[in-house]
C-alpha cells in the first residue's frame, strides 16, 4: 500500500510529456484548452463500464476500462475528458461526464485499503484452487490479448531453447510497450526515438519506472513470427532476446497502413 501511495506522486514531467502527446493527436492546427483541478481524485459513475482510452476523445484506441465506484487520480481536464491514472498504474483518459470529484484524501485511502484487502484474500483463494506458473499469473493480472501472449510465448521460446529464463510481463512497463505501439502508428515514424516521448530510456524515466537496463526491439511486418525471425537474424536484437540480464518485458501489437503490423517489445532488468 505505501508502495502505490508513492507512485501517486506522479513525477509531473511524465504528466505534462502525456498531455503533450495528446494535444498533438487532436489539436495540432487548432488552440487547446488545459486546466488545471482543484481537486486530486475522482470517483467513476456509470451504469456499466468506462473505456480508458490514449487520448481524449472517443476515436482513440481503448486501453483499459473502469468499473462503476472505481477512484483514481485525476491530473488535468483537457476539453471535456480527464487526463488519470488508475489504481494499476494505467495512464490515459477518460470522459469527464462520468467522474465525480473527490477532495477527501481520506475517502481515497479507504478505497485503497478496502481493495488492498480484496486483493488479498483473492490472491489466497487463486494460490488455492491452482497452482499455475508465475508467467501467466503476470500475464492474467493485466489481461494480455491473444496476439500477446502468443507474442510473449514465442520471444521465451527462443530463450528457453538457448538455456535461459523465461521473461515476465510487468504492468508499467506493459504500458510503456503498448503506448510506444500506438506512437509508432499514430505518428507514422519507425525509430527507436519517439518525437513524443524521447528513447526507452527518456519513457522508463518519464514515468517513473524503476530499472537497471532497459532495451527495445520494433519492428514492421505482416505478422508475428516474421518479426521474431527477423529478429532473430539480426545481431542486434536477438542480442536483446537472449540476454540473461533481462528478467521483465512488456510486448504491444499494434496495426500498421504502411506494415500490416508494428511489433514493439521492451526489455528490462530489475
Amino acid at each position: 500500500m505505501k508502495d502505490f501511495l508513492k507512485r501517486n506522486k506522479f513525477i509531473i514531467l511524465s504528466v505534462f510529456l502525456l498531455i503533450s502527446l495528446l494535444f498533438s493527436y487532436i489539436y495540432s492546427a487548432s488552440a487547446y484548452t488545459y486546466e488545471t483541478l482543484d481537486f486530486k481524485y475522482g470517483k467513476v459513475k456509470t451504469n456499466s463500464t468506462l473505456n480508458v482510452r490514449c487520448g481524449p476523445g472517443t476515436n482513440y484506441d481503448r486501453v483499459g476500462k473502469l468499473n462503476n465506484g472505481d477512484y483514481i487520480n485525476v491530473f488535468a481536464k483537457v476539453g471535456d475528458w480527464y487526463i488519470i491514472q488508475t489504481t494499476d498504474n494505467l495512464v490515459g483518459a477518460v470522459s469527464g461526464r462520468y467522474i465525480d470529484p473527490v477532495y477527501d484524501e481520506n475517502e481515497m485511502k479507504n478505497y485503497l485499503d478496502e481493495k488492498a484487502l480484496a486483493n488479498i484474500e483473492t490472491e489466497k483463494t487463486e494460490e488455492t484452487m491452482n497452482n499455475s506458473t508465475e508467467t501467466s499469473q503476470y500475464i492474467d493480472s493485466i489481461e494480455l490479448t491473444d496476439e500477446e501472449k502468443e507474442f510473449l510465448n514465442l520471444i521465451n521460446t527462443n530463450r528457453k531453447n538457448n538455456g535461459l529464463s523465461e521473461l515476465k510481463i510487468d504492468n508499467e512497463i506493459q504500458n510503456i510497450a503498448r503506448l510506444k505501439a500506438q506512437d509508432l502508428e499514430r505518428n507514422d515514424y519507425f525509430s527507436h526515438t519517439s518525437p513524443s516521448y524521447g528513447n526507452v530510456n527518456d519513457m522508463m524515466n518519464s514515468f517513473n519506472v524503476k530499472f537497471t537496463k532497459v532495451q527495445e526491439n520494433i519492428a514492421g511486418n505482416q505478422n508475428l513470427s516474421g518479426a521474431v525471425e527477423a529478429w532473430m537474424n539480426s545481431d542486434s536484437h536477438k542480442s536483446n532476446i537472449l540476454n540473461s540480464d533481462f528478467n521483465y518485458t512488456g510486448v504491444a501489437i499494434s496495426e500498421s497502413s504502411t506494415y500490416g503490423k508494428i511489433f514493439v517489445e521492451v526489455f528490462v532488468q530489475k
